[in-house]
């Protein structure tokens, strides 16, 4: 009786404390970890985006760059006694082998399916066709004025794409793009004016 009636020894506070202080140095651990791991994968990203947006630019100046090669060799081939539409066939040639294994490899990792239906095929032969008639017209631009004035003038072809576009599918050009437009309008006709009075002299 008096064994039972004796209360269980409590623990001394000293080890109670010593038990807890593992778990608590083990969650702020954990914590301190996750904190961790959330900063350099924000860093990660920041470096990512920001590789990304250097790869970008220099893609584009790369771009640029070949694109103004383009007039000059195309004149180059031209003065060599090349003919207009071979001229056109094998630059589009060269670009599809180029293109053709990384479209290939996109589709499949993206699952975008390759079989058209007859009036995606019936639009792409439309839009090669009109693709083919701009560069046998381009090409054949660059006999009759400078380079500089025929590579000028294919550039104003977003001035064309926002006017068709409004009329095909009604999208509106943003306003504050048109003093742009404009200017590179009045830039044209300055280029066609001043090429017809070279041709002229």
């Amino acid at each position: 009786a008096e064994a039972e009636g004796q209360k269980a020894p409590e623990p001394e506070p000293g080890r109670a404390h010593s038990r807890r202080e593992p778990r608590r140095r083990g969650r702020a651990h954990g914590v301190a970890q996750a904190q961790a791991g959330r900063r350099r994968g924000a860093r990660h990203k920041r470096e990512g985006t920001a590789l990304k947006k250097h790869s970008s630019m220099a893609l584009v100046v790369f771009a640029v760059c070949m694109v103004s090669y383009s007039g000059p060799m195309v004149k180059g081939a031209l003065n060599e006694g090349a003919s207009h539409i071979s001229v056109a066939l094998l630059r589009m040639l060269a670009a599809a082998l180029l293109m053709l294994p990384y479209e290939a490899r996109q589709c499949v990792r993206r699952h975008i399916p390759m079989k058209l239906t007859p009036a995606q095929w019936g639009l792409t032969a439309l839009a090669a066709a009109f693709l083919a008639a701009h560069y046998i017209t381009w090409i054949t631009s660059l006999t009759g004025t400078s380079t500089f004035a025929s590579v000028a003038l294919v550039c104003t072809q977003p001035l064309f794409v926002a006017f068709f576009s409004y009329v095909l599918f009604r999208e509106r050009t943003p306003r504050r793009a048109l003093p742009g437009a404009l200017l590179a309008l009045l830039g044209a006709v300055t280029i066609a004016l001043s090429g017809l009075s070279g041709q002229a002299a």
